[in-house]
């Protein structure tokens, strides 16, 4: 079965939420989310290593609608998850969240003029707009240098 909606948002981060509470607000049309893993949060989701923390002044890290009472100047990854699974509640966004969704083709169709897309899950949909709020550190690239396969302590990057 496939699902249509005006906006297809790909990715649950701080870009695809934040393009969520953006339509709702202006009332643009309905959207659906897709999110390859199993839940919301992108970068602070998936980066939870030893002192994991915002390299920008708290005061800037929060959406203008949505304000936030930091702990400290520069919050670490837990709190800024929990500020972004807050913002997905207190916007009735996470029922519109399909988990464990990876996009796997979107083709536009020229005579619909519509997005068809199909995801790994099994999902479908098609959309007026497609939406890519896919970040940019969601994988790490860790450097090669010599003796790194034998290192035998903890690494991370």
């Amino acid at each position: 079965m496939r699902t249509s909606v005006d906006f297809l948002i790909i990715g649950s981060g701080f870009g695809g939420l934040g393009m969520a509470v953006e339509i709702s607000r202006h009332e643009l049309g309905s959207y659906a989310i897709v999110e390859r893993e199993s839940s919301l949060g992108g970068t602070w989701r998936d980066n939870t290593y030893p002192g994991a923390a915002c390299d920008v002044k708290a005061t800037l890290y929060h959406f203008s609608f949505t304000p936030w009472r930091w702990s400290r100047a520069y919050p670490q990854q837990p709190e800024i998850l929990s500020y972004m699974e807050d913002l997905a509640d207190d916007f009735e966004i996470r029922s519109r969240i399909h988990f464990n969704q990876e996009v796997s083709s979107a083709d536009w169709d020229d005579t619909q003029h519509r997005w068809r897309v199909r995801c790994t899950g099994g999902a479908e949909f098609d959309a007026r707009y497609l939406i890519a709020a896919t970040g940019q550190l969601h994988r790490p690239r860790t450097p090669h240098f010599p003796g790194a396969e034998t290192f035998a302590g903890d690494q991370f990057h």
